[in-house]
Order: structure tokens, then C-alpha cells, then sequence
């Protein structure tokens, strides 16, 4: 049992000992069901709550209680019904407006998410998680000076506010102001040093103005705070590759497209570094991976057929990948037995 369980289980215990001697205690058993839905024990939340709500149907902080148990098991609907009761009840509830907002975020129904935390707002003004939610979703809108007005709120009511600062930062790349993107991302690293994302972005934008050691820089910390990403070792390897250092990329884009097969860009990097290396079979089946997986993918069709012309000038026919690898094989071979 970790510190953490352990804390909830006495305070599981503190108000049950309170509801045995009585249990017509309702705010025992609104104290019950939150340690309950803390510990993850979901269904001895919703019981405690449904049994204050039988007490009081009025309870609003009971609905709110179900809410959240809801919205920790991911049932949206219910969730939001939820919550929805607690509003009707008490319509100044803005704990409710904020959990409403999240979950709209969360299921891309941006416009509703705007009417939660706008409402949210209303009620208080200098609510700092709401200005920063609602900028975050006028920035899924692409309404980028409603999102800049509402982050900067977030920013001046809490400067440490790292993910607001990282919101700016996406705002300013949008709309190619990327020395302040950078300048935006860098402060929130400087809060928080531990966010993978940050500096994944931070080497993105780099890359953006042809600052290809920084991004290397900047990707290898990504990598550092979380290998087992396939898609931050492509990035890294792309860094690489434009930098034109074939060997640190292809050891980086073999590593991405090994943790995840299916990233289609990882095989197109490979694929592009092999044929900077001019192996045109280790491209070819790279660039074979990127189609299938990326049936419309423009430039690995292009390239593909590049190499295949290639192939046909030097063979007259295409020549098949098994072929290749044999080819590729003999010559290996006649090369170790001329010089042993």
C-alpha cells in the first residue's frame, strides 16, 4: 500500500466510524465517497453519494461527487449528466462549469467547452485554470487573439503557469513568430523542466529556422525524459538527418520505427537517410513501409519511383527486393574473399 492509499484508507475509516454512529450524517458520507473515488474505489463512492443524495436530493455537492467519480472512469455522458444536475441545484457552482469545460475539451466539442468556461469565468473573473482552459480551446479554434488575450489573463493571475506559457508558445509558432515561440517554450521549461512535450515543441521550432544543433539539443532532452516514444526518436533523427548526420540519424530512426512499426514518417526518414547513403534497397523498403502505411504519402511515391528508375537503368528490368538482397550479398561476399 503506497503513503498515498494508505492516507485515504484512514480517512475511509475516520468516516465510517462517524456514520456508524450516524448515519444519517450526510456530510460524512459526502467526505466518504470522495476519499472512496481518491483511493479509486469507484463503486463505494457512488454508493456513499447515492445514499446522500437519498438523505437530501438537493445535495448538489453529491451530484458534483458522481461527476467526478464519472469523469475519473471516463464516462463522459454520465459524467456530464452529473454535473449537469449539481447546476441545476446551484447554478454558481463553478467547480461544475470547469469539469464540464474539461470534458468538452477532452471530446473536441470545442464550442461547448467556450460556453462552460465563459460561464465559469463569469462567476469568477480571476479564475486562473479557467482563462487558461479557455485559451486553450480558442487555440484548438485557431481564434488565436481571444486565445492570447485569455492566456496571458491565466499568466498575470499565476506567472509560474508553465502550460499557459506553453500555449502561448504554440499560438506564436501558428503564426510563424518563432523567436517568441522559443522564448515562450524556454520559460516554460524553466518552470518545469520535466515536460517532454516542451522540449519536443522547442526542437520542432528550431528546426523551423534552420537552428539544427539546438534542435538536436532540445529533441535529445525529450528522449532523455521519455525513451520509449517512438515519435520523439523520429524527431530526434530528423534533426539529425537535416543536420547531415547520417550515422546519429539512422540509429535514432531504426530505434523510433522499432518502438512503434507504424509510424509511417519514421519510415520516411529512414528511408530518406538510407538514400543519402545511396542504399538503395534499404531505401526502397523503407520508402515501401511509408506507402503502406501512408497509401497518399507524395514524396515517398516520388522517391520510390526515383529508385526504382535507377534500378532499371542499372539492370534494365525493376529488380525485386530479394534480388537486391542477394545481389547485395555476392558482391559482399567477392569483396571479403579478394582481400582475405
Amino acid at each position: 500500500m503506497t503513503d498515498y492509499t494508505k492516507m485515504y484508507e484512514e480517512e475511509i475509516r475516520k468516516h465510517e466510524s462517524a456514520l456508524e454512529n450516524n448515519p444519517q450524517d450526510i456530510w460524512s458520507l459526502i467526505k466518504l465517497g470522495f476519499a472512496y473515488s481518491r483511493a479509486r474505489k469507484f463503486t463505494a463512492a457512488l454508493d456513499a453519494y447515492d445514499k446522500a443524495i437519498r438523505l437530501d436530493d438537493k445535495m448538489y455537492f453529491a451530484y458534483y461527487g458522481k461527476g467526478y467519480v464519472f469523469l475519473q472512469q471516463k464516462h463522459y455522458d454520465k459524467a456530464i449528466a452529473s454535473f449537469e444536475e449539481a447546476i441545476v441545484i446551484n447554478p454558481n457552482y463553478t467547480q461544475c462549469y470547469y469539469r464540464l469545460g474539461y470534458i468538452f475539451s477532452e471530446i473536441k466539442e470545442y464550442q461547448k467547452a467556450e460556453k462552460q468556461f465563459t460561464k465559469l469565468l463569469e462567476l469568477e473573473a480571476n479564475h486562473a485554470k479557467g482563462h487558461f482552459c479557455l485559451g486553450k480551446v480558442y487555440n484548438s479554434l485557431r481564434n488565436f487573439e481571444a486565445a492570447n488575450f485569455h492566456l496571458n489573463m491565466a499568466i498575470k493571475l499565476k506567472p509560474h503557469f508553465e502550460f499557459a506559457w506553453y500555449q502561448l508558445g504554440l499560438i506564436h509558432s501558428e503564426i510563424g513568430d518563432y523567436e517568441l515561440a522559443i522564448s515562450d517554450f524556454l520559460k516554460a521549461i524553466d518552470i518545469n523542466p520535466r515536460l517532454d512535450y516542451v522540449y519536443d515543441r522547442l526542437g520542432r521550432t528550431y528546426m523551423q529556422i534552420g537552428d539544427f544543433t539546438k534542435a538536436i539539443e532540445a529533441h535529445k532532452k525529450a528522449t532523455e525524459l521519455l525513451p520509449k516514444m517512438g515519435y520523439l526518436w523520429k524527431n530526434l533523427g530528423t534533426a539529425y538527418l537535416k543536420d547531415n548526420q547520417l550515422q546519429f540519424a539512422l540509429e535514432c530512426l531504426r530505434k523510433a520505427v522499432n518502438l512503434d512499426p507504424g509510424n509511417g514518417l519514421g519510415h520516411y526518414y529512414l528511408g530518406s537517410t538510407y538514400l543519402k547513403q545511396k542504399d538503395l534497397y534499404a531505401a526502397k523498403k523503407s520508402f515501401e513501409k511509408t506507402i503502406n502505411l501512408l497509401p497518399n504519402h507524395k514524396n515517398a511515391k516520388k522517391k520510390l519511383e526515383e529508385i526504382e528508375l535507377k534500378l532499371r537503368d542499372q539492370s534494365g528490368e525493376i529488380v525485386d527486393n530479394d534480388t537486391l538482397k542477394n545481389l547485395k550479398k555476392t558482391l559482399e561476399d567477392r569483396f571479403r574473399n579478394k582481400y582475405k
